[in-house]
């Protein structure tokens, strides 16, 4: 969101008459009207962009059983600060470094794998390879449970909290990362998934570090049957566990006695290969009765969720003459819709279908049909197994579908029918030009084509998206991106291409970026984020966004305020004219300066308690505020925000120093904005605290 124009402070508040911290802040010179155009690249509309999250919960529905909940690394900006391997130490100031260091999280699957898992017969391979040596690798193909069988075997060697992921910045390979490590921590165990990484240049780096270390490293490599991609030393061909046995051990760690349950799914019910959708079937049926459970796992086996979505689009129908719409392709595009709007009212089906229908005909070479009217009703339309969906949502008369039903209906409508994915592309583009529920269809649609086929939906639906000249598609794009990050697999092919978009040549594309950032992408280090968002704060189409300091905003917890905040003044300190950077820094520190330290009605503002607590330095914190006090259009609420700081001081004397400390590094280091405080603070009536404060600057 840009930021609007200012508007006279607020009132003071009745019941806290403190008159010298009420004061509004001096006349300043009038601010600068934004150009007409800066880039050529501006939007054609008034379209504001929603800067909230994307939902988890879109996500896990959008995703499956491959949804992943993202977590951060926490680091610290003390200096100097460990992060990583927490043997190497790295100077967290050195936030512009051009090249970017992996990072070493604790999977947080380890608990779970430690309590929950189904044995492949391999793990003792992995965790004392043959010979003694320091790295294996684990082979075989992606969805068959290799990072859990990895994790098993470094728990069985070094135990469950011994154990860290080294994960690579996404634009270096893992074999490049991992030349900036020089040493890793002494009886631990580590993986890492190569992607298309050659492992001979992670084990050659690394081999003779892991055997001082006396710890191990697991490499997880892709490779079809026959296939090594290893052949440096021990290799592991995984063994993908059988699904029953996987089901036994999520049903006896998620119920007290799945006697029942485990008796019946050996009974004629064929359980998926892939153990997450095993375990996500799982965790759904313990929830049921054991008869509602068998008719659930029946229903949601992959040939039976395929051949019901094929039954689905065989909508039945024949052809009218003249130029009346064919029923059939029209019972397809309404039982498509329907699938893409889960949960939004039935009238916006019918829409969302009439844009499918629009596409469809101009794509295919048709002069446009016309609309039928009063023809067919919904249930008509719907065909007997949406209908009973339909008839389950009672009077609420909303789209309402099995969501593991909508991948299958989606891959069978890509890539089983005729010129279908040209008119999906045009219909989704028109769905984007809509109102927020048609874009939001189009938002999860592009989702769930990406799962079904990453690399054609990327390039000509996501990428397209992001270039685009109106904010609305970038916006589109960003939150599919969102999305998919959730998933592991997806995450290591969009995370490259988000780091394109920024470090490319093209504002638009890195305009998507800080869409994607401020809808709560995370990377695996704040830092990275960061460094990212210092970039495109660059951009001349940028200059009065917002959208940068709620990307900025929405990384503030309490165990990052020193990062952030050291890492915003550094910003200002290396800002050059036209300073577009120290801009960025002066609203994002607007957008944190009120967030909570907890839940508390009169909590404190997070950043004050932190300043308190010395995680951040008056040093750092100082600039961001000259910056925001002083800057034409952020003042007005700057100085709002500061005296509320002041009065939380007043209220609370364990803040009160931090307070003190703040106002004297802005006095001491910025003369003109130590006249201002003067203006502002000294009044008759002021605290006492305050009082002392000017007489010793006088």
């Amino acid at each position: 969101m840009t930021d609007q124009p200012e508007q006279p402070a607020p009132a003071p508040e009745p019941d806290r008459p403190q008159p010298a911290l009420e004061s509004p802040a001096p006349a300043g010179d009038a601010p600068e009207p934004p150009p007409a155009d800066d880039t050529g690249e501006q939007d054609d509309d008034r379209f504001e962009p929603d800067d909230s999250p994307v939902d988890e919960e879109v996500k896990e529905e959008i995703l499956g059983a491959d949804y992943d909940r993202q977590t951060w690394q926490h680091t610290t900006a003390n200096d100097p600060a460990q992060f990583g391997n927490h043997n190497t130490q790295h100077n967290t100031r050195n936030y512009f470094s051009p090249r970017r260091r992996p990072t070493f999280p604790r999977p947080p699957e380890i608990d779970l794998i430690q309590d929950c898992y189904a044995t492949t017969g391999v793990e003792s391979r992995l965790s004392h390879p043959i010979g003694g040596g320091a790295t294996v690798c684990l082979t075989g193909k992606p969805g068959t449970g290799r990072f859990s069988t990895a994790c098993k075997a470094l728990i069985q060697r070094f135990g469950p909290t011994r154990i860290s992921e080294i994960q690579p910045p996404p634009d270096q390979t893992p074999g490049d990362a991992v030349h900036e490590i020089v040493a890793l921590k002494r009886r631990h165990g580590y993986l890492i998934r190569m992607r298309d990484g050659d492992p001979e240049q992670v084990v050659s780096r690394l081999g003779s570090i892991l055997s001082e270390a006396r710890s191990l490293l697991i490499l997880i490599c892709d490779a079809e049957d026959g296939a090594s991609p290893y052949s440096a030393g021990a290799e592991v061909r995984h063994t993908t566990p059988d699904p029953y046995q996987v089901f036994r051990v999520h049903a006896q760690y998620l119920h007290p006695d799945p006697t029942e349950y485990l008796t019946m799914v050996h009974d004629g019910v064929r359980l998926p290969p892939r153990p997450r959708e095993v375990a996500d079937l799982a965790k759904e049926a313990l929830r049921m009765s054991v008869p509602d459970a068998r008719k659930f796992l029946l229903e949601h086996d992959r040939d039976t969720m395929f051949r019901e979505a094929r039954q689905i689009l065989d909508a039945p129908g024949g052809e009218e003459g003249g130029r009346r719409r064919r029923l059939r392709q029209h019972r397809r595009a309404f039982r498509i819709s329907y699938a893409a709007s889960g949960g939004q009212p039935i009238g916006q089906v019918f829409t969302v279908t009439g844009k499918l229908l629009t596409a469809l005909d101009e794509e295919s070479g048709w002069a446009e049909l016309g609309r039928t009217a009063l023809e067919h009703s919904v249930e008509d339309l719907l065909g007997d197994r949406l209908a009973a969906s339909w008839r389950e949502g009672g009077p609420s008369r909303v789209a309402r579908l099995d969501r593991r039903l909508v991948v299958p209906i989606f891959d069978v409508v890509w890539h089983e029918f005729d010129h279908t994915r040209p008119a999906l592309i045009a219909w989704l583009n028109t769905l984007v030009e809509g109102d927020n529920q048609a874009r939001e269809t189009a938002i999860r649609v592009a989702a769930v084509l990406a799962r079904v086929d990453f690399d054609e939906v990327s390039q000509h639906i996501i990428d397209a998206w992001s270039g685009h000249k109106r904010v609305r598609f970038r916006w589109a794009a960003a939150r599919v991106v969102v999305i998919l990050s959730s998933a592991h697999h997806l995450r290591a092919r969009v995370l490259p291409m988000l780091d394109d978009w920024v470090w490319g040549r093209t504002n638009n594309r890195r305009d998507t970026a800080a869409y994607a950032y401020a809808s709560g992408l995370r990377q695996s280090d704040p830092r990275w984020n960061l460094t990212d968002l210092r970039r495109i704060a660059e951009d001349p189409l940028q200059r009065w966004s917002g959208v940068i300091a709620g990307a900025v905003r929405r990384l503030m917890e309490p165990e990052l305020a020193g990062l952030i905040v050291s890492t915003l003044a550094t910003w200002i300190r290396e800002d050059e004219p036209p300073r577009r950077v120290t801009g960025h820094a002066a609203r994002a520190l607007l957008r944190m300066a009120n967030v909570p330290a907890d839940h508390r009605w009169n909590s404190p503002p997070m950043l004050l308690r932190a300043l308190a607590d010395r995680s951040v330095q008056p040093h750092d914190l100082g600039p961001l505020w000259y910056a925001a006090l002083l800057g034409d259009r952020t003042k007005t609420p700057a100085w709002q925000a500061l005296l509320d700081w002041l009065r939380h001081a007043n209220e609370d004397a364990t803040l009160r120093k931090a307070a003190v400390d703040l106002l004297n590094e802005m006095a001491a280091k910025a003369p003109p904005l130590r006249r201002r405080l003067l203006l502002c603070l000294e009044r008759p009536g002021a605290p006492d605290w305050i009082a002392t404060l000017i007489e010793e600057w006088k």
